[in-house]
């Protein structure tokens, strides 16, 4: 797994409707990951995002179908999630290649 964080106040954010972390997968995917992976396309990979809903309170997990139960219990507990303020939810853009040629979106 490779992940990163940000811990936000989220006093600061009260006027937006979503707090999203601030960049691309793209970007990351430079940053943290193409020295191991030279070859490789983010988007090869299984991927999600962590958004917070400020009206609801809640996290928005999305994630890709492929990734384990396993593996979410490790997103989760990378991310500190408590068991009734997260929503895991699916999404095409959160979809690895395999899963796309595939359409288990």
């Amino acid at each position: 797994m490779i992940a990163d964080r940000i811990d936000y106040a989220f006093e600061e954010q009260e006027e937006k409707d979503f707090v999203d972390y601030p960049y691309s997968h793209f970007e990351m995917w430079d940053k943290l990951s193409n020295k191991r992976f030279p070859y490789a396309d983010f988007a090869a990979y299984p991927r999600g995002r962590l958004l917070f809903d400020v009206k609801k309170g809640k996290y928005l997990l999305y994630l890709d179908r492929c990734i384990t139960d396993t593996e979410i219990k490790m997103v989760i507990k990378f991310y500190d999630l408590e068991k009734d303020k997260y929503i895991l939810s699916r999404d095409e853009h959160y979809c690895c290649d395999r899963c796309y040629r595939m359409r288990r979106i």
